[in-house]
């Protein structure tokens, strides 16, 4: 998988995230306080699995949606893809343990994505189930593979009364802590 295939799994997670700051700043509005982490998250993942849905590039992998995972088939190079945020993929490397018996997926690439504020990165690793399990895991270390930085319209106005949109993510919505259920994701 090369850079220019990522461009458009890049500008949907993008609009993802661009829904995700509006729907922060509504809720900051109508009720005065921040919504949740796991709110933001289910938001954002809930915004992308939409946008596959809705275009002609993507077909979303109804198994996946259900649990909130994002994972869909590019329709032009037939990739399988399956979304994580950094978080989620460094924390199930940190727990994974070696076993005997594993199903490697040459089928399916895990996506790794990380907003910052330069942009987005994006990262592949392989991937693997163990024998029994439904959980798809990384099956080596994820390899970087650019940085999407962030796209307007228009250039920023310098207002130093406008709020940081950034900074008012907290950096954390892009992941719920970990599903460790063993559900399909």
């Amino acid at each position: 998988m090369d850079q220019d295939q990522l461009d458009p799994v890049a500008a949907l997670l993008h609009e993802a995230n661009g829904e995700t700051i509006v729907y922060r700043r509504q809720f900051m509005d109508g009720y005065g306080h921040p919504p949740t982490k796991l709110a933001k998250v289910h938001h954002f993942r809930a915004v992308a699995q939409a946008l596959v849905n809705n275009g002609k590039r993507f077909q979303l992998n109804a198994e996946y949606a259900e649990f909130g995972r994002l994972s869909f088939i590019d329709r032009t190079t037939n990739a399988a893809l399956l979304i994580r945020s950094a978080r989620q993929y460094e924390i199930e490397r940190a727990q994974q343990q070696g076993t005997l018996f594993d199903l490697v997926l040459p089928s399916e690439t895990l996506v790794v994505y990380g907003f910052h504020k330069a942009g987005l990165d994006l990262s592949v690793a392989g991937t693997r189930r163990q024998l029994g399990k439904k959980r798809v895991l990384a099956s080596g270390p994820a390899t970087f593979m650019g940085t999407w930085p962030y796209l307007t319209d228009t250039p920023p106005s310098f207002d130093q009364g406008q709020r940081d949109t950034f900074e008012e993510l907290d950096e954390d919505y892009e992941d719920d802590e970990g599903d460790q259920s063993g559900e399909a994701g």
